[in-house]
């Protein structure tokens, strides 16, 4: 296929592979059309309109809290018809930003590193399907960050923001750190005058993780459920009562000593449920593997150091309990990662090896809470082909 060496042909390509992820999630994000559950399949709505001038303080409410004050999320009355319209907006976004930078970066010299990424069953696939939780912002800051930031000040600021979106941000932290720090010195040579900067550079993201983990959460006592779900019943009218966490108050009240579930508990559940998490499971670790195994620098350190900062989002499902969203943000830091290092050349992952991770793009999306229905789109698709009449 010479015609693609041509660069108008070559961009053409990338646009359409981007094209496609984008229509394929705006697919996952409308299920509620194939469904028995309807809009309702889109999962919580609460983090839209929930705000600080409500409830004061409130951890996972920055967003809400904007959208609130700004009015758009009055724009309509029915608050699934906001949410999907603003889901299918960051999409959008999502797909654009990343997008624009390969088209300007051009992090890879063959067409299956952008199918990889544009493709993947984890990023912007799996993005129309996690609709319920603050994830798709979490991954588009993150983005943003990685690819595009290089002030500290707006390092320090959107780190911030991301922790106040939603507190489990603070797992992309270290990728997010480490690459600022890599960006700048390559050989990763550690000095006094290096840590006294990282130190000060974090501080304010560290000040705004202890106020939310300490100060974010709903006091019962002071704010009653059925005084808080009085206030949220006038913003989801349509919502209000239908599901078991439609308001988010058990999610909000919930202690921060409940963070720390026992890690023996969830090894054995995720034990027990082998089966269905292998194939994620080895997606997201590969291609932490790849990474690090292709990085230019010989540092054995520098190699390790990159492996696990990729992998470490998977430990949120210590405190964040959802499997296959972990490890799908756990492949996310990892293929942000190589598109970046990839535009740098610092990084080149051979054709012929990337294309062992396009297979996993049949498998789009992972899933979502439970853990014994793993790739929903696929078990939608049999039910409907074998269900009588």
């Amino acid at each position: 296929m010479i015609w693609l060496t041509d660069d108008r042909n070559r961009r053409a390509v990338i646009v359409a592979i981007a094209c496609t992820a984008f229509f394929i999630s705006f697919i996952f994000l409308n299920r509620w059309v194939f469904t028995e559950l309807g809009v309702q399949s889109f999962g919580r709505l609460w983090h839209y309109y929930i705000s600080y001038f409500d409830f004061g303080f409130k951890k996972r409410a920055l967003f809400g809290t904007l959208l609130t004050e700004i009015g758009l999320n009055k724009i309509t009355s029915n608050e699934y018809v906001f949410a999907y319209v603003t889901y299918a907006l960051k999409i959008f976004l999502f797909t654009a930003l990343i997008l624009y930078f390969c088209l300007r970066a051009v992090p890879f010299d063959n067409l299956v590193g952008y199918a990889v990424v544009f493709l993947s069953p984890a990023f912007i696939l799996q993005s129309g399907y996690i609709t319920g939780t603050q994830d798709f912002q979490l991954l588009i800051i993150m983005a943003i960050l990685i690819l595009f930031v290089k002030r500290d000040v707006w390092l320090t600021i959107f780190s911030c923001v991301g922790v106040l979106m939603h507190e489990l941000f603070i797992f992309f932290l270290p990728a997010i750190f480490f690459l600022h720090t890599y960006r700048s010195e390559p050989q990763w040579q550690i000095t006094q005058r290096k840590v006294a900067h990282a130190v000060l550079l974090s501080l304010p993201v560290i000040i705004v993780i202890a106020s939310v983990l300490f100060f974010g959460k709903i006091d019962t006592q002071e704010i009653p459920k059925a005084s808080y779900e009085e206030v949220m019943e006038k913003r989801l009218p349509n919502t209000a009562y239908k599901r078991s966490l439609w308001g988010g108050y058990s999610e909000l009240s919930r202690p921060i000593q409940s963070y720390t579930r026992s890690g023996e508990h969830v090894v054995r559940s995720l034990l027990e449920a082998a089966r269905y998490i292998a194939i994620p499971l080895v997606y997201a670790l590969s291609l932490a593997m790849l990474v690090s195994l292709y990085l230019r620098e010989s540092s054995l350190l520098l190699r390790l150091a990159v492996f696990l900062v990729s992998v470490f989002p998977i430990f949120a499902v210590f405190s964040g309990y959802d499997f296959y969203r972990w490890i799908g943000m756990s492949a996310n830091v990892s293929l942000l990662l190589m598109v970046y290092l990839s535009a740098l050349k610092r990084i080149h992952v051979p054709a012929t090896v990337l294309s062992f991770l396009l297979v996993f793009s049949c498998l789009a999306p992972f899933g979502g809470a439970e853990l014994e229905r793993p790739f929903p789109a696929h078990q939608l698709l049999l039910e409907k082909l074998v269900e009588p009449g």
